[in-house]
């Protein structure tokens, strides 16, 4: 088994890996990691961080940005904008004839009414931000400020790594913008998703920011647990290999 520490980005040897715990300790930084066997694997990239991305690691992790692709390719944007127009136009057709005395009061009411949504929508998008907040127990997403924006917890239990990857979409469709998924990946193979239709610098850096605060604190819960740290994981290792050798004979 090949792995790569995703502190330093070194590899890491045989030896250095505990198959029966899924942990690992990089001979170079001595940080211990979780892995998994079966699990996607992070793509190794260094990626800096977005001039509009907002972060705070004060208390916890805290990652904050507005839409980061260009509003005229997002579909859910020129729909509403479409929609707006419309009703808006409709609206004030409806008010002219009203005036005119060819119509009741109620029908450009309703049009207007109708028109108030589609703006309220188009606020959501271009207004409220997207909020990744990572603690020791979950990862919260959630747009604000303005309500109505869908809010998802993320328990940690059984996470192994997170990672960046393009949508099916974005290959199938060759965008001008590439869009990313960032994705928490499980031990037993499964994965949920964190943040959707992202570009790739807001991706890579969202992955590559939430991945080394898991991994830091999985050491940290190694480091409590086992009492020894990375001598005690070495040390669990060779009596590993100990036991194996002697059940051989």
């Amino acid at each position: 088994m090949q792995l790569t520490c995703p502190q330093c980005g070194q590899s890491v040897r045989a030896d250095h890996i505990n198959i029966q715990q899924m942990a690992a300790v990089c001979p170079t930084c001595s940080n211990v990691f979780q892995f998994a066997a079966d699990g996607p694997k992070l793509k190794r990239r260094k990626a800096r961080q977005p001039r509009h991305l907002q972060l705070d690691e004060s208390e916890g992790l805290r990652i904050a940005y507005r839409t980061n692709f260009r509003l005229d390719k997002n579909e859910n944007f020129i729909n509403s904008s479409v929609l707006s127009v419309v009703f808006t136009f409709a609206t004030i057709l409806m008010a002219s004839l009203y005036l005119a005395g060819e119509l009741p009061i109620i029908l450009p009411i309703l049009f207007g009414l109708a028109a108030l949504p589609m703006y309220y929508w188009l606020g959501l998008i271009a207004f409220n931000k997207t909020h990744i907040d990572m603690d020791r127990v979950s990862i919260k997403v959630s747009r604000q400020p303005l309500p109505g924006g869908q809010t998802r917890e993320i328990d940690l239990s059984g996470i192994t790594s997170i990672s960046a990857e393009e949508t099916s979409a974005s290959k199938q469709k060759e965008y001008d913008t590439p869009r990313y998924h960032v994705w928490a990946n499980f031990s037993g193979g499964g994965r949920k998703l964190i943040a959707a239709d992202v570009t790739e610098e807001y991706g890579y850096f969202t992955a590559q920011t939430l991945d080394g605060y898991l991994q830091q604190d999985a050491s940290r819960l190694a480091l409590d647990e086992g009492g020894e740290g990375a001598e005690g994981l070495l040390m669990d290792e060779e009596a590993y290999r100990d036991e194996a050798r002697n059940h051989h004979r």
